[in-house]
């Protein structure tokens, strides 16, 4: 199997404008841990971090046509 070249392309993944956009990874945490319902926090972390994942295979999809 050979290596191709990775394509000069450009992703550009839309925010969803009814949401915020934190500025780092950091900033999304201090925001969860403000609801201190541990099962409330539980559920927004877990869809924060499929959300990632999702981008994730977004953008590495794209990178590997």
């Amino acid at each position: 199997m050979t290596n191709k070249p990775m394509p000069d392309t450009k992703v550009n993944i839309k925010p969803a404008a009814m949401f915020n956009t934190p500025d780092n990874w950091d900033e999304l945490m201090k925001w969860i841990n403000l609801h201190t319902n541990m099962h409330e926090r539980l559920h927004i972390m877990t869809a924060a971090c499929m959300a990632w994942n999702l981008a994730c295979k977004y953008v590495n999809d794209d990178n590997d046509q």
